[in-house]
């Protein structure tokens, strides 16, 4: 099987499913990304600090509130947080969709997978 289909195919999915999933995410602890944090330091020069960890941004990286509203880095301040799906090496580390999450977003809930 074509993985790069399987992959285009599975994320054309997501965001499609996005602002249903934004509706229930905080209720029920289905989050559609991987990592989550709270931003240090805004957005400079392409590069974004969260929770003590530097990450870069690139021309594809998608930014959203958790309701599927667009967003952009102007919204990441300092505080913000936020939900991301990354990639890359440990050394540099990428960012693919960053999810703007509300104030009172409780970061501590899990999924169990």
């Amino acid at each position: 099987m074509n993985m790069h289909w399987l992959k285009n195919t599975a994320f054309a999915l997501a965001i499609a499913m996005a602002p249903t999933l934004g509706e229930t995410a905080d209720k029920v602890g289905v989050r559609p990304f991987n990592e989550h944090g709270i931003v240090d330091a805004p957005p400079e020069q392409d590069v974004v600090v969260i929770s003590d960890s530097t990450y870069h941004l690139t021309d594809r990286t998608t930014i959203t509130t958790l309701n599927g509203k667009a967003a952009t880095t102007g919204d990441m301040t300092l505080g913000t947080k936020v939900g991301f799906n990354m990639y890359g090496t440990r050394a540099e580390r990428f960012i693919s969709d960053i999810w703007i999450l509300p104030k009172d977003f409780n970061l501590d809930v899990q999924t169990d997978d």
